[in-house]
């Protein structure tokens, strides 16, 4: 039987950052095989930058890398949102105040090198160019195969290897199970792509003093038709000075374009860059992200392996919330092998496995909330916005509320991945939905017409009912994660 690996403790199917995260953190329990379908560095060039956030450092944190041992990274410390006209001024909202808190941007590739050696210095084996086409499962479906393109034969997999699947949005071992179980798949894949455009520092320097200004943020531009497409355009400040920009748009009109037409495209909407712009040095990716709901139990764990990152949940790129999510997949799982180990338990045992059942069922009610806030955030960048007029006045509430509430702490960046770090996803929705219905009501009542006396009142009111109307929806079993020591609870 043709063997590719001599078979290891643990499988980490994948090597994206997550994938090398897991493969790190299982070392210090398994002896450990890194699988990736690519070479080395297949997974660099997919995009230039990530955002990462707290919940990512949580977890380098966790795994001993200092900030030191990341790559130099430019830090962004809100959204910066540009006018498709060049006469308005740059609009730009900070994470939080006084910039306490923010994303940074990080080279991919810089990345994936300092996790891989990381990996490597911890004893995991790093296996590359071994395409993984299909998985095979025992009658207690667990993986017990692994085939790879071009191989005659299979690699047994025993039933106490611990397979963490990091594999991505187009994740076979996903599909695999889906066909297993006679689960309908409910992945759509967008018709979207994009081109990535590097600005260089000394070209930045060049920039006016407005833009300058605002450099260090997650620069947005409004969505915008051309040539029968819909499209939008972001970038990422780099460490070294420069700009990364993405241009996303409708695939099939966007692989169409030339330069001259991404030319024309900048130069009619997004007049603030494309004097900076050479469009001839461009890449061209069209999406392989997928957007899935919530899957079955069966298609999460098994009793010998873990769906995280997007294998587990894929989701709309561009947020900074794919790398950072799947990240604290991997801070989760290792807690919950932390938990199992304290009771001298094997993850692919039988209480192990119904254990990180569990686990990962109550985790799919956080990741379900990153997938569909990822998706809902895309198709409202650019999308419609209010009169001046309502805008003035509730960015003036909500400034407000982040001044005086004792709760109503960041509520206008309540939906950013950056600002609520500290709890659970799956409660964000409720607190934005909860925020906005009083940052109504106040305006619709004058409250900021009231004198301050009653201005005082009607803030300790609302920190009362906020913290009750909280506590009350955490009373639900559903809304408390099983492992609250990940959270620190605000």
């Amino acid at each position: 039987m043709y063997k590719v690996l001599s078979l290891p403790r643990a499988i980490v199917l994948g090597l994206g950052p997550v994938g090398y995260e897991g493969a790190l953190m299982l070392s210090k329990q398994f002896s450990v095989t890194g699988i990736e379908h690519g070479d080395k560095d297949v997974r660099s060039f997919k995009s230039f930058n990530f955002a990462l956030s707290e919940r990512f450092l949580r977890l380098a944190e966790a795994l001993q890398i200092s900030n030191s041992d990341l790559p130099d990274s430019a830090p962004m410390y809100g959204r910066a949102i540009h006018p498709v006209d060049s006469t308005s001024a740059i609009k730009t909202v900070d994470y939080t105040p006084d910039k306490r808190r923010a994303l940074l941007s990080v080279h991919r590739q810089a990345l994936n090198a300092v996790l891989a050696q990381k990996a490597e210095k911890a004893g995991v084996e790093l296996v590359y160019n071994q395409d993984i086409v299909s998985v095979g499962f025992d009658d207690k479906g667990a993986i017990n195969q692994l085939w790879f393109k071009d191989k005659p034969e299979p690699v047994v997999v025993s039933p106490d290897t611990f397979v963490l699947v990091a594999d991505g949005a187009n994740s076979v071992v996903r599909k695999c199970l889906l066909q297993r179980s006679s689960q309908v798949d409910t992945t759509v894949k967008f018709p979207y792509a994009y081109r990535e455009y590097a600005i260089p520092a000394d070209v930045v320097k060049t920039m006016p003093e407005a833009f300058l200004r605002s450099l260090n943020s997650f620069h947005i531009w409004p969505k915008v038709d051309f040539m029968g497409g819909e499209f939008f355009v972001n970038a990422l400040p780099c460490a070294a000075g420069g700009l990364n920009i993405c241009l996303q748009g409708t695939n099939d009109v966007l692989k169409q374009l030339k330069a001259s037409d991404i030319r024309s495209l900048f130069e009619t909407h997004y007049k603030d860059i494309a004097p900076y712009m050479k469009f001839e040095e461009q890449h061209h990716y069209p999406l392989g992200h997928f957007y899935s709901r919530v899957y079955s139990n069966e298609t999460i764990t098994g009793p010998n392996f873990v769906l995280v990152g997007d294998a587990l949940h894929p989701m709309f790129p561009f947020l900074g919330i794919g790398v950072n999510v799947g990240s604290e997949d991997i801070y989760i799982l290792m807690q919950a092998l932390d938990v199992l180990r304290g009771k001298g338990q094997s993850p692919t045992s039988e209480k192990g496995a119904e254990f990180l059942r569990q686990v990962f069922k109550d985790r799919i009610l956080d990741t379900d909330t990153a997938v569909t806030g990822s998706t809902g955030n895309s198709k409202n960048i650019g999308g419609e916005k209010q009169s001046p007029e309502q805008d003035a006045k509730r960015w003036e509430m909500l400034l407000y509320l982040e001044r005086y509430s004792k709760f109503f702490k960041n509520p206008h960046t309540m939906y950013s991945f950056c600002s609520s770090d500290e709890i659970p996803l799956r409660e964000i929705p409720w607190r934005e939905a909860y925020q906005n219905k009083v940052v109504d009501r106040l305006i619709e009542a004058d409250f900021l017409g009231k004198p301050l006396s009653v201005q005082r009142e009607v803030i300790l009111t609302l920190d009362s009912e906020y913290a009750a109307e909280l506590a009350r929806w955490r009373d639900d079993p559903s809304h408390t994660p099983i492992l609250k020591s990940v959270f620190m609870r605000g």
